[in-house]
């Protein structure tokens, strides 16, 4: 019963109106869909317009923080034995497993056998 009731509930649709560029109201789960699958689409098939320069412009523009010679030299360095057993300690446990399958409990519990290796 209670999984039959369960199913009878629909979930409110994040976005329950939309107004197009004329102003129409654009209701209902369908047409809400379909308005915004073709205004992206549009979007998305547009020409790229920026030209390299403009890119260059822009970015040279930006006021992005610049790493200290230090920090690019440590950045750049080897990473230590030290490095690694300070990363596997910060890991959280029970987790699902990285690309490899092997989850970090794995590495944990062989870490110094694995460690001595590099």
């Amino acid at each position: 019963m209670l999984a039959w009731l369960l199913r009878q509930e629909r979930p409110v649709p994040i976005i329950q109106l939309l107004r197009s560029s004329s102003g129409e109201r654009i209701l209902g789960q369908i047409m809400v869909n379909a308005h915004l699958h073709e205004h992206l689409r549009v979007i998305y098939a547009a020409p790229w317009s920026a030209g390299e320069t403009q890119i260059q412009t822009y970015l040279n523009g930006l006021r992005l923080p610049r790493l200290m010679t230090a920090q690019v030299e440590e950045l750049e360095g080897d990473i230590s034995l030290n490095d690694l057993r300070e990363a596997l300690s910060g890991m959280a446990t029970g987790k699902a497993p990285g690309p490899e399958g092997l989850p970090v409990e794995y590495y944990l519990t062989y870490s110094a056998v694995l460690l001595s290796r590099l």
